[in-house]
């Protein structure tokens, strides 16, 4: 089945086809659903991890921390 491109009203036999290949334009507006981005579509997965180390970092923080001595403060004085 073939499509006609909606910039240069040319008919295009690929059906998959996003790009016109008269003219380039896309083919989004003839029926194809537009393509969304990388980042758009897998946000969820790359800032999902950064989320969940750093809420292990400050949790780490907040219950290894302390106020008095520790092993790693050394007087001078």
């Amino acid at each position: 089945m073939a499509r006609t491109c909606p910039a240069c009203s040319k008919s295009v036999e690929v059906e998959s086809a996003h790009n016109c290949i008269h003219c380039g334009a896309s083919m989004a507006g003839a029926g194809a659903a537009p393509s969304r981005g990388f980042l758009a579509e897998n946000w969820p997965w790359i800032v999902g991890p950064i989320v969940v180390v750093t809420v292990l970092v400050l949790l780490l923080l907040y219950f290894m921390g302390s106020e008095g001595d520790s092993g790693f403060n050394y007087k001078i004085y």
